[in-house]
């Protein structure tokens, strides 16, 4: 699946010569690009290296990369694939039809390879500022069925401002989504560690990503009143922004992990907009982000992952960061490295997060890391 890897700067020189050594031994790989936000100017460099040297290119910028346990924002990380993964990447997926369109060219990318009965996974990054991304994932659940494992990470500007961050070898894409038909792999986890807490609510009135109503009244009135009542902060419409990072909505479900929902912006009619769709009619709890003592997070995709892996692609999420802060991201995503057993982790900061429920079907979360194995160590 990947081959190889490395942080390089965005250079004629130093990409063509790591690119034509992937060609030179892997005649049909290609290159998935983590480009930082910093970075985004550079992209046309990078597609003219893999024009030049004829290797395909899918790529996404992200506000920062992760080299090891600390935060990168420079450079691009390329990950070699030893034969390119079938791929569809669209723009505008804000408009139904190109929505439509996308899924039903997601769902043809299974008759791209054969890898026997067990499902191939679809992995997918999206535009952080598309409002309708739950919908687009119930689509997959709706019209693909169980042809896929989903995971997958969004990309975007750290501020959500809108940027085209999503590319191929030719073009960028805005409000856009990228899908990679990868192998069946198991080395796969996704985690946030949050605990559950008794008192619900129930999404009274919302559309996309913006809840108008919880429990029948306005919104940022009922979770003002959650996080006094359950956790002793008297929040104001002054201290949302700094506050409500650490406490998250989630939407419980049954079949998958509580699906967090970041809190980021607050309108004068008390409605929440959050990162992520939130639908009408949810059950919702309000939670506290745990500190990396009180999360069982890296030990949970630990458990999940095994030991004995050659490196880790990790995302993870820019909310969880604001949350933790520089220090104990860099903790955590040590720890991480270490009980999972790797020296050689990579990845980017993340605005959301893509994983499977149990019945297979793709849910949105935030404030999760997304692991994804590399090739494990012979014996």
């Amino acid at each position: 699946m990947f081959s190889d890897t490395a942080h390089l700067p965005i250079e004629a020189g130093p990409l063509s010569a790591a690119l034509q050594g992937w060609k030179n031994s892997l005649s049909g790989a290609g290159v998935l690009a983590l480009v930082p936000e910093a970075e985004a100017g550079k992209i046309p460099v990078l597609q003219a290296a893999c024009r030049q040297h004829g290797v395909a290119l899918a790529g996404a910028v992200f506000p920062a990369l992760i080299d090891g346990a600390s935060e990168v924002r420079s450079g691009v990380r390329l990950i070699c694939l030893e034969l390119m993964a079938p791929m569809v990447v669209m723009g505008g997926l804000d408009a139904p039809s190109v929505q439509a369109e996308f899924v039903e060219r997601c769902g043809a990318l299974r008759e791209a390879a054969d890898w026997g009965s067990a499902p191939p996974i679809l992995f997918t990054i999206f535009d952080s500022t598309l409002p309708n991304l739950d919908t687009i994932l119930r689509g997959f659940a709706d019209r693909l069925e169980d042809r896929f494992r989903y995971v997958g990470a969004n990309a975007g500007s750290e501020s959500f401002a809108p940027i085209p961050c999503l590319f191929d070898g030719f073009s960028t894409f805005e409000r856009g989504g990228l899908a990679l038909l990868l192998p069946p792999h198991d080395a796969v986890a996704v985690e946030h560690g949050f605990n559950i807490p008794i008192t619900i609510m129930r999404v009274s009135q919302s559309h996309q990503n913006i809840i108008a109503g919880l429990n029948g009244r306005p919104a940022f009135e009922v979770y003002q009143e959650m996080i006094a009542s359950g956790y002793g902060v008297a929040m104001t419409a002054d201290t949302f922004y700094s506050e409500a990072v650490h406490f998250p909505l989630a939407i419980l479900s049954g079949n998958s992990l509580p699906q967090i929902r970041i809190p980021v912006a607050l309108g004068a009619d008390q409605a929440i907009t959050c990162v992520g769709e939130v639908q009408e009619g949810a059950v919702a709890v309000v939670m506290k982000a745990p500190s990396v003592e009180e999360s069982d997070c890296v030990a949970r995709i630990a458990d999940r992952l095994g030991p004995g892996l050659a490196g880790l692609l990790t995302f993870y999420c820019a909310g969880r960061r604001m949350h933790l802060g520089v220090a104990q991201v860099s903790r955590e995503l040590g720890q991480l490295a270490v009980q999972v057993g790797t020296p050689n982790q990579f990845g980017a900061l993340s605005l959301g997060e893509i994983s499977a429920d149990s019945h297979g079907d793709p849910v949105f979360h935030n404030a999760a890391l997304v692991c994804l194995g590399v090739t494990r160590r012979s014996a």
